[in-house]
């Protein structure tokens, strides 16, 4: 389970929980396998870019990938394909027509909650039961003020703010 968002005064601010289900290895010059399993807002604003120019950014640099280098695409899990009872959600409110977004839910747990500015911290668990526990915890606060959401359709256009 991987915790998206950022630190705060007040905790974690939380954008995504990603659980992972499973995993596609794949390079630059042999990717099929990858793209054959991928939506096509995927394929157009993560891997096209990748592989067509086959350039990557690493610590500010433009650098040439190495076609012989492995990547792994992870792939999350859903509410019909669960890890152990898990799946990734963002958290999400009702639409109204005069909606302007929400208030991230700030996550309190000494597991995910750090001072780090970079907001980093790696918590190991012993096995997947601890994963889970962990999670629901995660889930419960994020009902506090939020829905766990588990898709959202892509805006036809976007309406200035």
């Amino acid at each position: 389970m991987v915790l998206f968002g950022s630190p705060t005064k007040e905790g974690f601010a939380l954008d995504t929980v990603f659980v992972v289900l499973n995993y596609v290895e794949y390079t630059t010059s042999d990717h099929e396998a990858l793209l054959r399993q991928v939506d096509e807002t995927y394929r157009v604003v993560t891997l096209n870019p990748l592989l067509k120019g086959k350039a990557c950014i690493h610590r500010g640099k433009c650098a040439m990938q190495d076609d012989a280098k492995v990547y792994r695409s992870y792939r999350g899990a859903t509410v019909d394909e669960r890890v152990n009872g898990m799946f990734s959600f963002f958290p999400c409110q009702t639409y109204t027509e005069d909606s302007l977004g929400f208030a991230r839910p700030i996550i309190r747990m000494p597991a995910v909650t750090d001072s780090s500015p970079r907001g980093i911290k790696i918590t190991s668990c012993r096995n997947l039961d601890e994963v889970k526990n962990r999670w629901e915890e995660v889930a419960e606060q994020v009902m506090k003020t939020c829905f766990l959401g588990v898709f959202a359709e892509m805006p036809l256009e976007c309406k200035p703010i």
